[in-house]
């Protein structure tokens, strides 16, 4: 084994007893050593080198089919008495881990969705606490103009003055 230490390594793992593991990334098919059960290498990990069973699965499903022509039947099943027979060949199996990777394709486009409108529903809640601070200071300023008005009620420049002087308070405190 190398000294050199590559990206991909987990070199915290190496103190452990079985930390020095040669194993193959799930996600970007390298090499990498580390744990015996790590599943992903450094670079591609993004839950502390755990992945879903079903992940670990289509993994080692893909490795065990590399190489394998698509008619070769790899399960058979049959009973005697009926004549029925089932087989299930390489071609069938990656179909369904075609299905497999859509769905988990889907999968990932729907909790990054996810995670974007939470993100836009806490701007508008933060939008929306701005805002309503913004109309209780204005609400509050012109209560205090009509608790003392300073002008009479007829004159209508004056009143112009008084609200944009309340404007001016309230674009000055945001």
């Amino acid at each position: 084994m190398s000294d050199e230490i590559r990206e991909c390594d987990w070199p915290e793992d190496f103190a452990h007893e079985n930390g020095q593991y040669v194993n193959k990334c799930i996600r970007c098919r390298e090499s990498f050593i580390g744990h015996k059960r790590r599943a992903t290498c450094k670079r591609c990990d993004t839950h502390g080198g755990q992945v879903s069973g079903i992940e670990e699965t289509v993994a080692r499903v893909r490795d065990a089919l590399d190489g394998v022509p698509d008619s070769t039947t790899l399960y058979a099943r049959g009973m005697k008495l009926t004549g029925w027979r089932h087989e299930v060949t390489a071609g069938e199996v990656r179909i369904l881990l075609a299905a497999v990777d859509t769905r988990t394709r889907e999968r990932d486009e729907a909790v990054a969705k996810c995670e974007a409108y939470r993100a836009t529903l806490q701007d508008y809640d933060r939008d929306i606490g701005i805002v309503q601070a913004r109309a209780d200071r204005y609400r509050a300023a012109l209560e205090n103009i009509a608790e003392r008005p300073s002008y009479p009620v007829d004159n209508r420049d004056a009143f112009e003055t008084a609200i944009s002087r309340a404007n001016r308070a309230l674009t000055e405190d945001a």
